[in-house]
């Protein structure tokens, strides 16, 4: 009412500056948000950990699988080649699986790792393998192995297949007979042979 009285005598009153509602300062706002803040930063710390222990661990995953890969890439060759030169052994020397498999163990891989050397040599170092003695090495396979080193020295599978069906034979006696025997003939290496059967005509 006194407003509208003031005003209809020509009089003015005063008013006081509308009384505002206090306001959060900028320090205040930040305090209050600060615990959430600090949850939310701890939050994201705690998942680039975890983030990063999960790449690490699948980069180490990844790393395994590629090593395991090539390590099967790797014994699948060599047990494609070891097949595949036992194979060669088989054929090129005539020879039985059981033989073959001696023989390979024995280092002797390929038909011309037997060239160079000698039937004592190779009965020596098959004596070295389990289940074989010198003397069983010896009683076994001395006599063929007069055979067998000497086709290491030929190259070709067909003519040292035929070679092999025609010299079966390998006995002292039999080597007398093409006169081709002497002392230390078993001290010969298979180039040394191929040359005598070859000199006395027997191939």
């Amino acid at each position: 009412m006194l407003p509208t009285l003031v005003a209809a005598y020509g009089g003015t009153t005063r008013t006081s500056p509308p009384v505002l509602a206090p306001q959060d300062s900028e320090e205040e706002v930040d305090e209050a948000k600060l615990p959430r803040l600090e949850e939310e930063e701890r939050k994201a710390k705690k998942f680039t950990r975890q983030l990063r222990k999960v790449s690490k661990k699948r980069r180490g995953f990844r790393e395994w699988l590629d090593e395991l890969y090539e390590y099967y890439e790797y014994a699948t060759s060599e047990m494609a080649t070891k097949e595949e030169q036992q194979a060669k052994l088989k054929t090129h020397l005539a020879i039985t699986p059981k033989t073959v498999g001696f023989l390979y163990d024995a280092g002797y891989t390929t038909p011309a790792s037997l060239r160079e050397a000698t039937p004592n040599e190779v009965v020596a170092k098959l004596a070295e393998l389990p289940g074989l003695d010198f003397k069983k090495a010896k009683a076994y396979y001395l006599r063929p192995l007069r055979r067998m080193v000497m086709l290491g020295d030929i190259e070709d599978l067909d003519e040292a297949r035929t070679v092999a069906a025609k010299l079966q034979k390998w006995s002292i006696v039999e080597l007398v007979r093409l006169g081709v025997w002497v002392e230390g003939f078993d001290d010969l290496n298979g180039v040394q042979i191929h040359e005598k059967m070859k000199g006395c005509g027997a191939i």
